[in-house]
């Protein structure tokens, strides 16, 4: 079927029940029309046929895989369903209400499932539709597993009931037959965050052709995505595809819908509130029965359950997942940093400010807002706000924020809680992402348009830019993101996350020293691998109390614990001196900024995807890490 069948197909749908509405038992009692003490539950006859009796009627019942209940209208006119009620064989139980101002068109389907009424549909049942005054219009009864698939009118609104080969809720019912490769390819990953990705596999040992087959997810009223002609996937192959090719948004509670090129429904993977918000996967892969959650998300590459490093509870969480007032909501919280009395400041990105908590997550103050004051962002011409970025505290009480757009640093002073006017701001930035500040409140700021590391002092005054070529006159940075500093060793640290490394220079002189730490994980080994970075690095920073170097993992949701003492930091042999990684229990949604503090035992992590904040206490992580 192409797009115009489907397009076609939806728009025949008609009308889909999505949500619980639970008639008054009340007012519904087995009809009776006589005088003994007997209920009769087939005899209404006292009671009136509603307007469209026999219009529209029960079409479709499946015992399994949901409880399906389908209405068809038969008619040429459109009958309006509310108030109606749909029943099984026991009128002690609460019938399912049809919502006020349901109007089913001719030829429309209306369709229920165990998400929405609240009876079960045995194996051996009856389903009955009844009318607001009581007035039973239509029961249908079935033998034990006649229903288990599909126990249909076929065609549709015809007299002639049969097993259909498959359950088609809110479309026509079918006796043709399964594809027979059907099951071949299936839905086997999830990610309902970060992109709405979805991954098919081919669990065959046959080439399957995807040319006219269709993604689409639980809502009826959207376009299907319907694969092109010529796409093929290759017998244990994994095809990951977005949100931007598919054009469907996946929900924090959803469901993705694979269809034959015949429209038939294939397959359906749903998942409850949050459940794919890391990795809702088959576990091993293209097993049947296996749904459950991944620790990693692995798009193209076989699902894991492998624990990305110990897992540590967090101390506490900010931001709204954790039921905060919307105000103190971090939403794309990039950046974070502990000022020098313990207050966490974290990034808003998309409320273009810096949220500040205390150092048990109480929430203090907000700085920023939109504007080129003091302390504001900088917004985007275009609504996508990228700042704050990087912040850093100073020696002198000050906190050092980068305002991307506004091609910036701003400074609060934490003590008065008051934001001071900015600085560099005209000077040679053109898109300043990282930030690092030495003992002397020197700032070393990383542009990622230029690919440089730029130092000013701390009036602002622009000292000079670290090498940007290395000796061969090869640009050493690509897209740098994060700076670190160790000033014991004289380094200063920058990511390169086009390369998953991070490039190590001299910070007295900007020299470049021509050591990289960590690198991309072997494409032909396991989704985690010590020390090196399985899709893209993030937030790294320096614990120079214990000599350490923490290195954000941001696809496999973990942070990477790394020893800064040892020149095994630059040697893949030895996994870059790597002492472990850790992640949450409750996982990292998109791990991105880190920042350790040994003075105040924490360290925070932005959660970015997850629009968060998790903080641990340090000391736990280096207990669980084995480090002293």
């Amino acid at each position: 079927m192409n797009r115009s069948g489907w397009l076609a197909l939806a728009g025949a749908l008609g009308l889909i029940g999505c949500g619980p509405a639970v008639g008054n038992l009340g007012s519904l009692v087995p009809p009776d029309d006589d005088d003994d003490a007997v209920d009769d539950d087939d005899d209404d006859d006292d009671l009136t046929p509603p307007d469209g009796a026999g219009d529209v009627v029960i079409n479709e019942v499946a015992s399994e895989g949901g409880d399906l209940i389908e209405l068809y209208n038969r008619s040429d006119s459109t009958v309006d369903l509310s108030g109606w009620e749909l029943l099984d064989d026991d009128w002690a139980h609460n019938p399912y209400a049809i919502p006020v101002g349901t109007e089913l068109s001719p030829g429309g389907f209306f369709a229920v499932d165990a998400n929405t009424v609240e009876f079960g549909i045995g194996d051996e049942d009856t389903v009955r539709l009844i009318a607001p005054d009581g007035y039973v219009v239509e029961e249908v009864t079935w033998e034990a597993g006649a229903a288990a698939v599909s126990w249909c009118r076929y065609t549709d609104g015809t007299d002639n009931w049969d097993q259909c080969t498959i359950a088609t809720p809110g479309a026509a019912n079918t006796m043709e037959g399964i594809p027979d490769n059907a099951g071949d390819v299936v839905i086997n990953e999830i990610r309902s965050t970060d992109g709405d990705r979805i991954e098919l596999y081919n669990r065959s040992s046959f080439v399957f052709d995807l040319g006219g087959w269709a993604l689409l997810d639980d809502n009826d009223t959207h376009e299907p995505f319907v694969f092109g002609e010529g796409v093929t996937l290759a017998p244990g192959e994994f095809l990951d595809i977005n949100g931007a090719a598919t054009g469907l948004g996946l929900g924090p509670e959803d469901s993705v819908r694979f269809y034959a090129p015949s429209g038939l429904l294939i397959e359906e993977a749903a998942w409850k509130l949050g459940a794919a918000e890391v990795s809702w996967c088959r576990f091993p892969d293209g097993a049947d029965d296996s749904w459950g959650n991944c620790t990693l998300h692995t798009p193209g590459a076989p699902n894991t359950q492998e624990y990305p490093g110990v897992l540590i509870e967090p101390l506490w969480i900010a931001g709204l997942d954790d039921a905060h007032d919307p105000a103190v909501e971090v939403d794309e919280p990039n950046e974070l940093a502990f000022d020098l009395s313990g207050q966490l400041w974290a990034g808003d990105q998309d409320n273009l400010r810096v949220q500040v908590f205390d150092l048990n997550g109480n929430f203090v103050t907000s700085f920023g807002g939109s504007g080129s004051g003091p302390g504001e962002f900088t917004p985007r011409s275009n609504g996508n706000n990228q700042g704050p970025e990087s912040m850093r505290p100073g020696s002198d009480g000050l906190m050092y924020v980068v305002d991307r757009i506004g091609r910036r640093v701003n400074v609060y002073d934490t003590d008065a809680m008051v934001a001071l006017p900015s600085i560099a701001g005209d000077g040679p930035l053109v898109d300043p992402t990282g930030l690092a500040v030495d003992s002397a409140d020197n700032l070393y700021v990383a542009d990622q348009n230029t690919n440089q590391v730029h130092v000013f002092d701390s009036t602002g005054v622009h000292t000079r830019t670290f090498d940007f070529e290395d000796a061969f006159g090869d640009q050493i940075l690509w897209k740098v993101e994060t700076l670190a500093i160790d000033e014991a060793s004289d380094r200063l640290f920058a990511t390169s996350e086009n390369e998953a490394k991070i490039e190590v220079f001299q910070m007295s002189t900007g020299t470049y020293l021509g050591g990289g730490v960590t690198g991309p994980r072997d494409s032909g080994g396991p989704a985690l691998q010590p020390g090196r970075i399985t899709t893209t690095i993030e937030g790294i920073q320096t614990e120079t109390v214990a000599g350490l170097l923490f290195i954000s993992d941001e696809s496999a949701g973990r942070m990477m614990v790394h020893d800064l003492t040892t020149p095994d930091l630059y040697d893949p042999a030895a996994d870059y001196a790597f002492r472990g990684g850790f992640s949450s229990t409750v996982h990292f949604a998109g791990a991105d900024g880190v920042y350790p503090s040994a003075v105040h035992d924490r360290v925070a992590v932005a959660d970015q995807v997850g629009s968060r904040v998790q903080v641990f206490l340090l000391s736990e992580v280096y207990e669980a890490l084995g480090i002293e």
